[in-house]
């Protein structure tokens, strides 16, 4: 898929706090160190976040419920790391696709056209631990 892309109001969120969202989608983890609530300062602003962490062999699936048959969505994981050069790896519908990011937050991005049908997709690191915080699904059009 090429081309020009235009964005709507996310369809779903999820969060370690907020995993389950009726008829479209849930969080599954597998082998997670933690699942808990964070307290950041950013800009000397104090907020609350959630984060899951993962151990090396941790993994997280997200199994979504698509509004329909081909509909294409952008899939934006939330996630870090401190190691160097962390390698991500993504299965979903479409196959599996490895990224490598920077040390610290990133946004991995996924996307796909959907069947109409729940999907599955699974995330995990290649060699060394890792934390999530969220993941959008967003209708592209």
């Amino acid at each position: 898929m090429s081309g020009t892309f235009n964005l709507s109001i996310p369809y779903l969120a999820l969060t370690p706090k907020n995993p389950f969202t009726p008829g479209r989608g849930h969080l599954l983890f597998f082998k997670p160190d933690y699942v808990f609530p964070v307290f950041k300062s950013l800009d000397k602003d104090d907020s609350h976040t959630t984060m899951a962490e993962f151990p090396v062999n941790g993994m997280l699936w997200v199994d979504l419920k698509p509004a329909g048959s081909g509909k294409r969505y952008l899939l934006d994981f939330a996630v870090g790391s401190k190691q160097s050069s962390p390698v991500y790896r993504i299965q979903g519908p479409g196959g599996m696709q490895s990224i490598t990011t920077s040390t610290g937050p990133q946004h991995i991005l996924a996307l796909y056209e959907s069947t109409g049908s729940t999907e599955v997709f699974a995330l995990e690191s290649l060699g060394g631990g890792w934390d999530f915080y969220s993941v959008t699904m967003t209708e592209v059009h």
